[in-house]
C-alpha cells in the first residue's frame, strides 16, 4: 500500500463508535459525529479511510478494544510526546495494538519529521507551535503519523469516502 495523506485516525469499536485521541482526551464518540468533524475533500464531503486488520491479526482487535476503553478519558497529548499517560491519534492505535500483540509493535514507531521537504530545515510552523509549549521540536523521536499507518501491509482498505491523495 502506498498510503494516503491522511491527518487523524481513530479505532472502530462497534459499527457505530469509534475511540479517538482528540483535544481534550482519548473518548468514545459515535460514528455519525466523527464522519461530521471529519476533514473534507474538495467537494467538501467528509475524506475518510475505513480500513481492516488482514484477517491473521483479527484476533488482537477485541484485545485492541479493551485496552482502549482503559484509556479513554486520559489527555491529549498536544506534544505528541512518548509518554504513559496522554495520547494522540496514532499513538493511541499504536499502543493499543502492542498491548495486544504480547508488547509487541505490530505498527513500527517511526522518527517524527517536522522538517519542510521544500527547505530542509524544521518548519516554522512547528518552531512557533513548540516554542508554545515549552518544548523542543521532537525532530527523529519516536513517533507515528496517521499517513504511515495507512502504509501498513497489516491493512486492508475496505472503503473510502470522499477523495484522497495518496502518498
Amino acid at each position: 500500500m502506498n498510503g494516503y495523506r491522511l491527518n487523524h485516525v481513530a479505532l472502530c469499536i462497534t459499527p457505530l463508535e469509534v475511540i479517538e485521541a482528540i483535544e481534550p482526551s482519548v473518548q468514545r464518540i459515535s460514528l455519525e459525529k466523527f464522519l461530521k468533524a471529519a476533514a473534507t475533500d474538495r467537494s467538501k464531503k467528509p475524506r475518510v479511510l475505513v480500513t481492516r486488520l488482514k484477517k491473521e491479526f483479527a484476533p488482537l482487535i477485541p484485545s485492541a478494544i479493551a485496552r482502549s476503553q482503559q484509556l479513554l478519558g486520559l489527555p491529549y497529548d498536544r506534544a505528541f510526546g512518548n509518554g504513559p499517560d496522554a495520547y494522540y491519534c496514532s499513538k493511541l492505535i499504536l499502543d493499543v495494538f502492542k498491548h495486544a500483540n504480547a508488547g509487541d509493535f505490530l505498527f513500527p514507531e517511526t522518527p517524527m519529521n517536522f522538517t519542510d521537504p521544500s527547505t530542509g530545515r524544521t518548519s516554522d510552523v512547528w518552531i512557533r507551535y513548540y516554542k508554545e509549549l515549552g518544548l523542543p521540536v521532537p525532530e527523529g523521536e519516536p513517533g507515528s503519523h496517521p499517513a504511515l499507518l495507512s502504509r501498513s501491509e497489516h491493512l486492508t482498505v475496505i472503503h473510502q469516502f470522499g477523495e484522497f491523495e495518496s502518498l
